[in-house]
Order: C-alpha cells, then sequence, then structure tokens
C-alpha cells in the first residue's frame, strides 16, 4: 500500500490548494463585514521574524505565561503523575513550546491575512456563547478558569487572568478572532483529504484479513561463526582499524582522571532541625506531598449516546429530562432506568462509585466535582460519547498523613535542604582559603568528619563525580552534592589526556570487531540472495541452500495482539516483518533485522474477500482514513509552511524570570 502521507502530498487537490494559499491566488473574501481589521503591527521589541511580520518578546512572555499555567494546572491535578504525563505530552519545556506554537500561529495568520478571511461579529459572539467551541477551538486563548460550569465566560474572572498574563482585553479579541481564522484555514487545507474506494478496499485487507506466512531466520552466530574462519592478514586488520578510528575513534583510549574526594554526611555534619521547624514544613506541604486519600466524590449519570449528526435532537431530549430532574431531584435513579444508555451503570441505578480526580474522562471529571451538594443536577455535559447529566450521591473529603506519620521523612528532608546550602558556603570558603593556606582544608574536613577517597584514572560518563572530575582544572578544587544527598569536595591530582594507540594494545577487540562486520555483511548478502531466489521458490525450498530455520506461521491479522505478543516472545519481530510496510498481496516478500539475526518473511496465503464483512466495515473505515488523512493534510502543510518560510530570529529568546508554578495557581 502506497503511504498515506505520500498519497496526500503528491495529490492535485492539495497541491493546487498550497499553491493558491502560498500565492495568494484570488482576491475575494471568504466572510465579509469584518469584526476586527487586518492585522497591522509595529512591534516595540521583536524576538523572531517570520516573512518579515514581527514576534514580539511581550507575545512570547504571554505565550510562555499560558504554557506555565497550563502545566501549572496538570501538576495540581494529577499530583505525583503530573511529571509523568508531562512527559509523554511533551510538556518539560515550556519555554520551547512558546516559542514553536508562535511560529505555527503566525504562519497560519499569514495564510489566513493571503486569503482575506474576515469574520462576523455574530459569528465571533455565537463562538463565544458555545461551550463545545470553548473547549475544542478556543481552549487555547480561553483560560479554563474563566469558564463557569454552565460553559460560559466568567468575564469579571477573564480580566483577573488577562491582567496576570500582561495582556488587555483588546489583545484577547484579536487572538479570538485569529484563533478562528487558523481553525478556518486548516479547515480548507483538509478538504483535500480524499479518500479513494482503492484506499478503503487496501485498508479493509490489510486489518481485517488474516494471512499465512512463512518465515526464514538466519542466525547471526552461524556467520559469525564463518567469518572466525578466515584469520585477517596484519594489513587489512591494521587498515580496519585505522578506517573505524577515522571514522569515530572508535579505539582511541579515553582520557583519565585521578583524584583526591571527601565525602561528608549531611547527618554527621552538625546540623540541628528543630521540631516547630517540621511542623511548619508540615503544615505548607500537607496538601502536596502528605495526601493519603485525594476527594472523591460518587455520582449518578444519565447518558445519551450523539453523534454530530444526532447531537441536536439529542440535546433537545436531554435538556428535556434536564428540566424534569430540576423539578424532581428525586427521580433521577427512575429517569436513569428509562433514558440512560450506559448499560453497564444502569443496573446500578446509573451510579459510578467513587474516584477521583484523573480517573475519568476530563469533561465528565470537571462536572462531577463542580456539584457542590448531594442531590445537586449538573448542566448538560457534552462527552466524546454523547450527552450525560450528573446527580452527586456522595463526596468523600480528602485525608492526609499524620505529622508524626512523616516526622523522619520531613526531618531527613529539612535536613539535606539545611545541609545543602551550609555545606556550599562553608566549602566556598574552605576553597577560597586553601589558595594560601592548604591547613583550612584538613581542619574543615576533620572537624566535619568528611571521609577521604582517591580516585585513579576514572574515564568520563553520566555520574556526578566524573562530570564535576572533568569540568575541573588540574590541581583545582571543585565540589557538589551527589544523587545520595551527601556533600562531596574533590581535588584534580592528575590528568591523563585521550590518545590513539597502538594496534598491539588493543588488537583483540579490533579482531572481534572485524569478524563482527564482516559476518554482519556475509548476512546481508545471504538476506538479499534469499530474496532474490524466493520470489520462484517457497522458503522451505531453499532454507538448507541458506542453512536458515524455517518457521510456519498460521492465519494472522493485525489486531491479534495475542498471537503477535507470543511471536515477539520467541524472538520474531512479528509487527516490523509482518505489518511494517502495508505488504497485503500473496507471495509478497517482507525482511527485517532484529538482535543482529536476519527474517525472511513469506505471504502464503490470504483469506478470501469477505464482501459482507466489508461493507459492515466500510463506514468505519472511511472514517478512520478520512480522520488520519485529515491530520496528515494539515501537518504536512503546515510543515510545507515551515519550510518555505523566512524566520530570523533577531536575538536570543529572553531570559524572562522563572515563576513558581504553585504561584500561578491563584
Amino acid at each position: 500500500m502506497i503511504s498515506m502521507r505520500e498519497k496526500i502530498l503528491k495529490s492535485k487537490l492539495y497541491k493546487a490548494l498550497l499553491w493558491m494559499i502560498l500565492l495568494s491566488m484570488g482576491g475575494g473574501a471568504l466572510l465579509v463585514s469584518p469584526l476586527f481589521y487586518k492585522r497591522d503591527r509595529v512591534a516595540p521589541s521583536t524576538i523572531v521574524l517570520v516573512n518579515d511580520q514581527d514576534i514580539t518578546i511581550k507575545e512570547f512572555e504571554q505565550k510562555l505565561m499560558q504554557e506555565m499555567e497550563r502545566i501549572a494546572l496538570l501538576k495540581q491535578q494529577y499530583g505525583e503523575y503530573a511529571d509523568t504525563l508531562l512527559s509523554l505530552l511533551g510538556l518539560e519545556n515550556p519555554r520551547a513550546i512558546a516559542l514553536q506554537t508562535l511560529l505555527y500561529e503566525e504562519l497560519l495568520n499569514q495564510v489566513a491575512d493571503k486569503l482575506n478571511i474576515r469574520l462576523f461579529s455574530d459569528f465571533v459572539m455565537q463562538k463565544l456563547q458555545d461551550p463545545s467551541a470553548l473547549f475544542s477551538e478556543l481552549r487555547d486563548i480561553v483560560p479554563m478558569q474563566a469558564i463557569t460550569k454552565q460553559g460560559a465566560i466568567d468575564f469579571t474572572a477573564l480580566k483577573i487572568i488577562l491582567q496576570r498574563q500582561g495582556q488587555s482585553l483588546a489583545d484577547f479579541e484579536r487572538r479570538i478572532e485569529e484563533a478562528l481564522q487558523r481553525k478556518m484555514v486548516t479547515d480548507l487545507v483538509s478538504l483535500s483529504a480524499y479518500i479513494s474506494p482503492e484506499e478503503i478496499r487496501e485498508y479493509f485487507q490489510d486489518h481485517y484479513l488474516k494471512r499465512k506466512y512463512s518465515v526464514l531466520h538466519f542466525p547471526f552466530e552461524q556467520f559469525l561463526a564463518q567469518a572466525r574462519k578466515e584469520q585477517p592478514s596484519d594489513q587489512k586488520l591494521e587498515a580496519f582499524f585505522k578506517e573505524q578510528n577515522k571514522l569515530n575513534k572508535k579505539y582511541w583510549i579515553p582520557e583519565k582522571r585521578s583524584a583526591e574526594i571527601w565525602t561528608f554526611n549531611p547527618e554527621s555534619y552538625g546540623l540541628k532541625i528543630q521540631d516547630k521547624e517540621i511542623e511548619e514544613y508540615y503544615k505548607q506541604n500537607k496538601q502536596k506531598k502528605f495526601l493519603e486519600n485525594p476527594v472523591q466524590v460518587n455520582v449518578r449519570n444519565i447518558l445519551l449516546k450523539a453523534d454530530e449528526t444526532t447531537m441536536d435532537a439529542v440535546h433537545a431530549k436531554a435538556q428535556k429530562i434536564k428540566e424534569e430532574l430540576e423539578k424532581n431531584p428525586e427521580q433521577f435513579e427512575k429517569l436513569v432506568k428509562e433514558y440512560s444508555q450506559d448499560e453497564k451503570a444502569v443496573t446500578k441505578g446509573g451510579e459510578t462509585g467513587y474516584f477521583k480526580r484523573g480517573d475519568k474522562n476530563p469533561v465528565f471529571e470537571r462536572a462531577a466535582f463542580r456539584l457542590k451538594n448531594n442531590g445537586d443536577i449538573s448542566d448538560l455535559v457534552r462527552t466524546q460519547e454523547g450527552i450525560e447529566i450528573l446527580q452527586r450521591i456522595d463526596r468523600k473529603p480528602a485525608t492526609y498523613k499524620s505529622l508524626e506519620s512523616v516526622k523522619n521523612e520531613i526531618q531527613r528532608i529539612l535536613l539535606e535542604r539545611k545541609f545543602k546550602n551550609k555545606f556550599a558556603q562553608d566549602v566556598q570558603r574552605v576553597v577560597d582559603q586553601s589558595k594560601n593556606n592548604l591547613a583550612a582544608v584538613e581542619k574543615f574536613v576533620k572537624s566535619k568528619q568528611g571521609v577521604k577517597d582517591i580516585i585513579k584514572e576514572k574515564t568520563l560518563d553520566e555520574s556526578s563525580l566524573a562530570q564535576k572530575l572533568f569540568k575541573t582544572k588540574k590541581d583545582n578544587w571543585a565540589f557538589f552534592i551527589n544523587k545520595e544527598g551527601n556533600g562531596v569536595l574533590l581535588k584534580v591530582l592528575e590528568i591523563q589526556k585521550t590518545f590513539e594507540p597502538e594496534l598491539s594494545i588493543v588488537k583483540n577487540k579490533v579482531l572481534e570487531d572485524f569478524y563482527q562486520k564482516q559476518a554482519q555483511e556475509m548476512l546481508k548478502i545471504a538476506m538479499e540472495n534469499a530474496k532474490k531466489v524466493s520470489k520462484n521458490q517457497s522458503l522451505k525450498q531453499i532454507k538448507d541452500q541458506y542453512n536458515a530455520e524455517l518457521i510456519e506461521v498460521d492465519w494472522l491479522k493485525k489486531d491479534d495482539t495475542e498471537q503477535l505478543q507470543a511471536l515477539e516472545k520467541k524472538g520474531i519481530p512479528a509487527n516490523q516483518l509482518f505489518f511494517a510496510d502495508g505488504t497485503i498481496k500473496k507471495g509478497s516478500i517482507t525482511s527485517t533485522y532484529a538482535n543482529n539475526d536476519g527474517y525472511l518473511a513469506k505471504i502464503e496465503a490470504i483469506e478470501e474477500f469477505n464482501k459482507t464483512l466489508f461493507e459492515e466495515k466500510q463506514n468505519e473505515i472511511i472514517k478512520n482514513l478520512y480522520q488520519d488523512k485529515k491530520e496528515l493534510t494539515t501537518r504536512g502543510f503546515v510543515a510545507s509552511l515551515f519550510k518555505n518560510a523566512k524566520i530570523k530570529f533577531i536575538e536570543e529568546q529572553p531570559q524572562t524570570e522563572q515563576i513558581p508554578l504553585d504561584d500561578l495557581i491563584g
């Protein structure tokens, strides 16, 4: 199957659309009677020019503030799991995200300008009053803290947040317009996501029809054993040795360093932690660090399933149910059985059971936790499944670990914190004195019970000791806190620089690497030859010729997860061997390498085309293909904009003051 990305980028509609935008063909506006006018900004202080349009330091700082607030909210919501979530979402570096987002937005803004897109004021107001638009199209513009539980904007809260971010209402209005214009541009681009009948059929064959495979396994060890039979000449080994050193200094002896080090333990440093300090730390960090059980709620819910085509009708029906519930909340459980389409929950009267933040869909969860009293009814909640109505049954408050149970932990934390500050001050003073008085170091080490050690010929690695050691000059001092929380003072005694050794010193290593490379080349040639021969012969016929192991794989399809995992456990790279390139014809051959071994697979049989199943799955396939194509089309278009853009940084990224994330919650 030709990759979807290649088809999109080669399509005539996509190219026509891209050229139309880039060359700004066509002069009419898509919408008339503008709410705001075309951007014409003069920047007082510019950080980057994008096609001669400026992005200012102020805009960067505002965007950075938004990203930091978003991270702060995630940290508040997900607690100890926040760092993992941020890593998965790629949100560890808010400065890089802020700058990348500004570049992306500016490029799409320029496209909107070229297309002369204008917005009706009624259209903008309609979007601002639409909860679904606030949570989708405008979620990066309208702060979530400024949206009420009814899904409306709280303008009092909005003004406070904008003021904190250094934005005016005019800035906010401009950003709303630009966000909607960008959405129109991406919607226009996505129109080129055409799905052909051939693609639908190929997708069906690739995902729903089973196949039988035969696999040849080429063990690397047999080629290595064969390579070792031939002893290379000294000249050949010397040439290999020099080639590898020239490419990447593979056999150079690394730099080595020796040093005196002294280790200081916080417990023996003479520092004391008072009970008052422990109590104060507990009060300040009780909610964040000593939470035993978070707040939990138990609700009932009525689910009315809906998609884009039925949403209006379902919304009207849900509104009537809500009005009925507001008159008589006690009948909620009765109406669950009458209307709810959540089959599992209906048997329990719609009851979800107790859950905490992070357990449910964020939209559902937000609505549940906003209910103030038992028996309260939520507004209509639009989720991925449809429209839901919630009623709070009960709420369990958060519970915390007792001070007594965490006293030792707090004492350790405070001792380490106090030790880090005091150790750095003390050592800096002693090191400064050591230039004229070495006895000062000896006195300090003795008084603070430092433990001496000698490090000899240490090479550079990822450890804190090695990193500090290799940044320090000979006869100089350095100090740091290691991962165990101990203080370390070191003095560099000797440095042995890296050098290229004689072949004789590393001959055994060079010889083994030579054999490894020879074996890899032999395996590659064998795989290529076997692939050619297998076009006209079965793998069973040629296995003995290549001394390969034959593996028969019974009926298998793409979503047979358990069978694929079982094959992977046996060492067969099933996913990349059978389904990586979308090959779906009988007799097709694929090859790959895993753990140095080679694998050759051939499709021996394909399940007959199932017309009934195809018709059953067709709409689902079209939906999946269209969604993927829309996304790839938009990404490809934006990548084209970046590739053709003139981006010039006027100065380095501003060193904006780092604000503690906890201070941004308010």
